[in-house]
């Protein structure tokens, strides 16, 4: 499941976005879902968007989210833009 479809479909109030293979910082985001995106902000976001959600995690209040396919550098800077 690519992280836009992911993002379509959840519920959750807030989520932590994580690489599969390196460490990035970690943000809580809060309100995290498709619908806060702009027309602009998906197409700016887009790679990042189109990542593939490779592992899942429900922690106490939020959701653990890791991604592949896309740079880490790319999904910390999307959380920064977010948090």
């Amino acid at each position: 499941m690519k992280l836009r479809e992911y993002l379509e479909n959840t519920t959750v109030d807030s989520m932590s976005l994580y690489h599969n293979d390196e460490e990035i910082e970690e943000f809580t985001l809060v309100e995290f879902n498709i619908k806060s995106f702009t027309e602009q902000g998906l197409e700016d976001w887009a790679e990042v968007l189109n990542a593939e959600v490779v592992k899942e995690q429900l922690e106490e209040y939020s959701v653990a989210i890791w991604v592949d396919g896309v740079s880490a550098e790319l999904v910390e800077a999307l959380q920064a833009a977010h948090a």
